[in-house]
Formats: structure tokens, sequence, C-alpha cells
């Protein structure tokens, strides 16, 4: 941990100076406009688009308003105990507040490595429920009505490829997922991800239960880039793609719950591959980041093994992670957001940045 905080202050007064080292070879960007063009000739515009803004982390968020720090449960106890649903629901609330146009439910721990293998539809319908009325009180506050994110998380250990489900056993377990959380949500996004495998059984079961929403899937990515099973983000698209109903069901690509310098090195990759690149402008599929703050997650991690939640990262402020974002924007990315310690600062941030107010 000492190493790790002097690694912490080399790159916090990196990110000071001059607003840190993106001012020294950013490359001009006109927002809710036609994004730079490629500097390899290959690409002249990516897409014609305004950026969306997606929410930040719900679970660290709830932490740090008030929820107990539980290491079994996680941010599922503002399920699980009523007295903290007004809480969750301030929490949706803030973040739409704040600019996000979408939001997600809060059932990522709801799984049966966190204990709800047989309580999985009371509390994933719960999750739907609590932010439909979180977005419908906000639209009678005034604000725009921002859509809702159906999570499907991993359902054994969060960034470990090696902590799979059966087949079997993860095929039905998201079918339950998907059936509780239809009534309530515009779209399903199986998020931080981490293989092609786990993403593939996630996608098949959305779409064999559900025929019309829009797919979201969004990987966590190790510090190189590649996926955490050490895939090639390149390479992971292209299978996922090759699924039956993706060309068709799937709307955005995404790289969640790691640190931005490894997003920044995943998207870099994919804005490299002209023929990729070209696909997905095709089919227009979208692509999307919303990195975390933490310290980088160790190979072993586990969540009950830890005495508390990771530790976040000072130096990434509002506006360094502005910064990162429009590197990610200058690559193509439509959906702009955060995953754990991504607070509605830092979402308010980005919102007045890419999004132009009427």
């Amino acid at each position: 941990m000492a190493s790790y905080r002097i690694i912490t202050l080399i790159r916090s007064a990196l990110y000071q100076s001059s607003d840190c080292l993106f001012k020294a070879r950013s490359i001009p960007i006109q927002h809710n406009s036609i994004s730079p063009t490629c500097s390899r000739g290959h690409m002249t515009t990516i897409m014609n688009h305004q950026v969306e803004i997606l929410d930040g982390g719900t679970g660290e968020e709830l932490q740090r308003v008030g929820l107990p720090d539980d290491r079994k449960v996680w941010s599922a106890r503002a399920l699980v105990d009523s007295q903290y649903h007004s809480l969750l629901k301030s929490v949706h609330k803030s973040f739409i507040k704040a600019g996000s146009q979408y939001i997600t439910t809060n059932n990522y721990a709801v799984t049966p490595n966190c204990g709800f293998g047989d309580s999985i539809e009371q509390w994933t319908s719960l999750a739907g429920k609590l932010a439909v009325e979180a977005r419908d009180e906000c639209v009678q506050e005034g604000y725009p009505k921002a859509k809702i994110c159906g999570c499907l998380p991993p359902l054994g250990e969060s960034y470990r490829p090696d902590r799979l489900l059966t087949k079997e056993a993860s095929l039905d377990c998201y079918r339950r997922v998907v059936n509780s959380l239809e009534p309530f949500v515009d779209l399903f996004l199986a998020e931080t991800m981490s293989c092609v495998l786990e993403a593939s059984w996630a996608f098949q079961s959305i779409t064999s239960v559900n025929k019309d929403k829009p797919v979201w899937v969004s990987w966590t990515v190790q510090s190189d880039g590649c996926l955490r099973s050490g895939e090639p983000p390149t390479e992971a698209i292209r299978s996922l793609l090759k699924l039956d109903g993706a060309e068709q069901r799937l709307k955005m690509i995404s790289f969640n719950c790691s640190e931005p310098e490894s997003i920044t090195l995943t998207l870099k990759t994919i804005y490299g591959d002209q023929g990729l690149t070209s696909q997905l402008q095709r089919l227009n599929i979208r692509l999307g980041a919303y990195a975390n703050r933490l310290v980088p997650v160790q190979k072993d991690f586990e969540m009950k093994a830890n005495e508390s939640a990771a530790p976040t990262r000072a130096e990434i402020t509002e506006q360094v992670y502005t910064n990162f974002a429009t590197e990610w924007v200058k690559m193509g990315v439509h959906y702009i957001g955060g995953c754990c310690g991504i607070t509605p600062s830092h979402i308010e941030h980005l919102a007045q940045s890419f999004v132009k107010r009427e």
C-alpha cells in the first residue's frame, strides 16, 4: 500500500500540472458535433452524435451517503433493509438531477454469489420498482425523463473469469433476472462482464426472454486494455457480433469498472481497427465507457475477503475524469458515465461539458 501511495502522489502531481498531460496531446473537440478526423485517415468521421450521459457508481455512492458497508451483500443492503429504500431512491435521483439521462437498477449484488440464489426475483423486481419511482419523482419535479437500464451483473465474483457459474446455471439465473426487470426497464445492460463467454450467456438469456428491448454489453478490462480474461477487446466484440440476433438487438458495447487509463487503452485498440469500427458504424452500435475511481483491482479479488471497500483515487477529480472522457469521445464513444467512486458531482461535470442545454 505504501508503494501505491507513492504512485498516487506522482499521478496527482501530473494531473494537477496543466490539468493533466491530456492537454499536451489533445485534439480539439467540438461537442455535440462531428468527432475529430482520425489521424490515420481511415475514418474521416466517427458518428455525428450527441454524447449521452449515464449515471455513476450507485453502490459506492450509497455507502458514501450512509449505507452500511456490508461485505456480504454490498449494495443489495439498500433493497433487503427497507429503511434504506428512500436512500436508494435519493441516490438515483441525485444522478438524474446531476444530468444522467440513464440510471441503472440497483440489483448488481442480487446474485447467487451474494446469497440470493433463491430470491433473485423478489429483490431484482424491487430494484426495478424503486428505480422507476425515483425516475418518476424527478419527472414530477421538472427533470427530463431518464431511461432505466436493467442490470445483468456477474453471477459469480466480479472481475473473475475463473469464477463463472456453469452455462446452465448462468442462463437460468439471467433469464430470471430479465423476467424480473422487464416491467420496469427501457433496456438491458450486461455489465462488468469479465470475458466473452460471460457476456454471451447474458446476451443469449436476454434475447431468449425479451424480444424487443435494446441490449447493451459492457466489459471490465485490465491494465493492458484487454478483458480480465486476457481476450483482446477487438476479438471480444467480433465474437459477440456473431451471436444470433446481435446485429439486430445489440445497441451499445461498453467498458466499465476499470481504471480510466485502462479503458483509454482499450478504446485506442478499437479505434485503430478500421474494419471493426466500420462494422459498428454500419450496424449503428455505439460505444460506451464508464470507468471507476478505485485503486487497481487485484486478479484474485473476492469481495467477502476484503474488510472494507477499496480506496478511491483522490487524484481523479471531476475535471480529470472529464479529461479522460474527452479523449474517449474523440475515439467515437457516445455513452459516458461512471462506475464505482464516480459521484453525482463527476456526472454533473460531464453533463455540463458534453450535453447542450436547451
